[in-house]
């Protein structure tokens, strides 16, 4: 399985993070080096004005920072200031977050060593995938960030203090059948910087900023299968339901990238199945006593709860299975959800008449959870059972 990892690299273009505020030797040291061939210089020539037209300006006073997520494949940058103020930076990953599939990180670029949270600028920087309807609803709804290479929208504006939070998408279809969204919270420590330089850091930060999708395949392992962000359990590039097999395929949903398939069972139904990783802890033991909502289930030696929902005019049905419960009642589970018909495959009146009996009931009970059971059967798990 392919070991989910994603990095933070911040990466400095001078010779120590003391010196990013200064000069550096690069000038110098061209006008000494002048016994380049004239073709390489006019290549060189040739590319810097590419890059230029490509990539941002670093202001001065500023570096480049680097956020990887390997996971998603995504690499987010983006300049921000750097002078003789700070002693130094450093950057930390939430690992709670990368086991859900997404990515987060928090920069702190500090005054003094021992007081890293006083004096300094701080910045919590969160990747993920969203669907394109998504993105288009917040563009909507909130006010749109204006002067940046993305379309984007305000959480929070700039307004008496020096904090602000926003959030920029890549742009539709970029990403799978989405794109990819960035948050970006950040502030300066109280009076440690002007409103001014605040905003002018802010404006650099979207002249600069980029998203950059490395590769989309990356969710795969080198079998073609689909290793869970959570480490859990790999999802079968194919997957057989009453021996037809079928092709897994990764969409969005939830914030998440996650692997999907459908099929047309004998009814002539098309039946829709999505996994949605580990769930929260402690989901299924504090739900277990509402037994009108949760019914429980039993796959593969695992137990577990089932919600149904039926608001689209088609049947879901919600199942989170629980691996490991350890002494404090945390668990380690997965959700997927098995969707019998498209919308309105059925009528209201239909569905009022299977749900009023209970035979009925039973046998769309039982036809889900064939399927539900099927799919849990060849997942290749990777945790023992309690």
């Amino acid at each position: 399985m392919k070991k989910v990892i994603a990095t933070a690299l911040v990466l400095t273009m001078v010779a120590g993070f003391t010196a990013c505020n200064k000069t550096t030797e690069t000038e110098a040291s061209n006008d000494s080096e002048t016994t380049v061939e004239e073709t390489t210089a006019e290549e060189t020539e040739t590319s810097e004005e590419t890059t230029a037209e490509t990539e941002p300006e670093i202001p001065e006073g500023y570096m480049p920072v680097e956020l990887s997520s390997n996971y998603l494949g995504v690499k987010v940058s983006f300049a921000t200031i750097c002078d003789e103020r700070f002693a130094g930076f450093e950057t930390k990953e939430n690992n709670n977050v990368a086991k859900y599939g997404k990515s987060e990180f928090e920069l702190n670029f500090y005054k003094d060593e021992e007081w890293k949270s006083k004096d300094n600028v701080k910045f919590t920087v969160r990747i993920r995938p969203v669907t394109n309807d998504k993105a288009a609803e917040e563009l909507d709804r909130y006010t749109v960030v204006e002067g940046a290479n993305y379309a984007g929208y305000w959480h929070s504006e700039i307004e008496d203090k020096t904090k602000c939070y926003f959030e920029l998408y890549s742009g539709d279809n970029t990403y799978l059948d989405g794109q990819i969204a960035v948050e970006i919270d950040m502030y300066a420590y109280q009076d440690f910087m002007e409103m001014d330089e605040y905003k002018t850091l802010v404006e650099n930060i979207l002249k600069t900023f980029k998203i950059e999708i490395l590769d989309d395949n990356n969710l795969n392992d080198d079998e073609g299968n689909f290793p869970t962000a959570s480490g859990l359990y790999t999802v079968p590039s194919k997957i057989k339901i009453d021996d037809k097999e079928n092709d897994v395929n990764w969409t969005i949903r939830g914030g998440s990238a996650v692997s999907t398939f459908a099929f047309t069972n004998t009814d002539g139904k098309t039946v829709t199945v999505v996994d949605a990783g580990q769930d929260v802890p402690k989901y299924v033991s504090s739900r277990t006593e509402d037994a009108e909502r949760y019914r429980p289930v039993e796959f593969c030696g695992f137990s577990g709860i089932c919600e149904r929902k039926i608001g689209k005019g088609n049947i879901e049905h919600t199942y989170t299975i629980v691996f490991v419960t350890d002494e404090d009642g945390n668990e380690t589970n997965m959700t997927f959800t098995v969707t019998l018909g498209d919308v309105n495959a059925y009528t209201s009146d239909e569905l009022k008449e299977i749900y009023a009996d209970e035979a009925k009931t039973a046998e769309i009970n039982a036809l889900i959870d064939s399927y539900a059971e099927q799919y849990v059967s060849q997942l290749d798990l990777h945790i023992a059972k309690d």
